[in-house]
């Protein structure tokens, strides 16, 4: 599909610029002054902004009109299969005049709004994204709208749904990034276009986590009048514009400069950890106190330094020290894998995000999934989490194979596609 064809692109690149070294491009070089065209004189490095946003959603609120544009790139994007995302999502109350978990819309919307000229947009999907009522858990996403392709922003942000009746704030599984919350949701992530968009390089056009309760969201929207209060920080720590991938010179840009940069910076030391980006720990010694396991997939929520203020990149910090002590908010990718943890090792959902410092995370010779050294651990770590399926992979991707060697050995059918070539042909012909 198009994500894996974006990664496999991505992956190919990442090689060539990265492999042999002494050819690869180096954005962080200190032996001479970067040139004119380098990402770092591109970018708009605005003081670091915190604004605070409240916005409110109604189930039975006026449609969102869209271009035939935005709506071809929803249905891209829409999990679903095309028949229920093409429908018509309106809201249908009952006959008690109350909405139910499956008359609510798939997706509820506050509307875009401005957080220092750059666009968002909070999106609730009150069945989660997958659009699943038996499943209970709601989910609330934030959108970058980027004014235009290469724009892009490093920002860390909260999310908090209120119930416009009572005004108390919803519970949810768990708060993301650091500090825990019981009704607040945090993270932080570089937005950019969809088309510059790697997730495990912390590069996403829109995202959030089904950690609320679709019971509780349903309550609050109700009938007629109900609403929820979406409210919320949105802290900018940079700004980018041409961030292109296939700009020229090539692999500076884009999602393939970010790539080969991190799989550069990976092998650095001090190691460079940026928020949202996806770490393997490939030691082979186990740290049971830290919850680190090598070969598995942690995503960074959010970063602070020692003084426990945010920020985006240890790179920020000016000395060693600093940066070793930087202390990041960590959690294994995917509800599945949080799933795994907690049947093989005892770790509940609650028990995330773990905090660690940058040196101790370091020490575990942490690389990105670009880096040919992460492969070996993390295929390790698949087969021993969940061998069975390891093994279907395996047996379904062979399997092709082999009945068809067996079926040649067997049966073939053949159609002569010419009356021409009957002559030709003598019982004991090999076709």
């Amino acid at each position: 599909d198009a994500g894996a064809m974006k990664y496999i692109l991505v992956f190919a690149l990442v090689a060539a610029y990265t492999w042999p070294p002494a050819c690869a491009f180096s954005a962080h070089s200190s032996s001479s002054a970067p040139p004119s065209s380098s990402v770092d004189q591109q970018q708009h490095r605005p003081a670091v902004i915190t604004t605070s946003f409240s916005r409110t959603i109604q189930a039975d609120s006026q449609k969102v009109e869209e271009t035939w544009q935005a709506k071809l790139n929803r249905l891209w994007n829409d999990p679903r299969p095309f028949n229920e995302a093409f429908d018509d999502d309106a809201a249908v109350m009952d006959d008690n005049g109350v909405f139910t978990a499956e008359t609510l819309p798939y997706r509820l919307t506050t509307g875009t709004f401005d957080v220092h000229n750059q666009t968002f947009e909070c999106i609730l999907y009150p069945r989660g994204i997958l659009n699943r009522e038996d499943v209970g858990s709601a989910a609330a996403y934030l959108r970058y709208h980027a004014a235009s392709p290469g724009d892009e922003v490093d920002i860390g942000w909260t999310l908090r749904l209120i119930n416009g009746r009572t005004g108390k704030a919803l519970p949810l599984f768990t708060s993301g990034g650091l500090p825990r919350s019981n009704d607040t949701w945090s993270s932080a992530m570089t937005f950019t276009s969809n088309m510059e968009r790697v997730d495990s390089l912390g590069r996403t056009g829109d995202w959030g986590s089904s950690t609320w309760f679709t019971d509780d969201v349903v309550e609050a929207l109700g009938g007629p009048g109900g609403n929820l209060i979406v409210e919320g920080n949105v802290t900018i720590h940079n700004v980018r514009s041409g961030e292109n991938s296939f700009s020229f010179p090539p692999g500076q840009r884009g999602a393939v400069g970010a790539a080969i940069r991190s799989v550069k910076g990976a092998r650095e030391r001090p190691r460079t950890f940026r928020a949202g980006e996806v770490v393997v720990p490939t030691v082979t010694s186990i740290d049971t106190k830290n919850r680190l396991y090598p070969g598995v997939d942690y995503r960074i929520m959010t970063i602070a330094n020692s003084r426990g203020e945010e920020i985006f990149s240890t790179d920020a910090l000016s000395t060693t020290e600093e940066q070793n002590a930087a202390k990041l908010a960590l959690r294994p990718v995917g509800w599945r894998l949080h799933q795994q943890m907690w049947q093989q090792r005892g770790i509940k959902v609650t028990d995330w995000p773990m905090e660690i410092e940058a040196g101790a995370l370091s020490e575990t010779d942490a690389l990105t999934r670009f880096n040919p050294g992460a492969f070996l651990p993390r295929l390790r770590s698949l087969i021993a989490r969940d061998a069975a399926a390891f093994v279907l992979f395996l047996f379904i991707g062979l399997s092709p194979i082999f009945f068809s060697l067996v079926g040649r050995e067997v049966v073939s059918f053949y159609e002569i596609p010419s009356a021409s070539m009957d002559p030709t042909l003598r019982k004991g012909d090999v076709l």
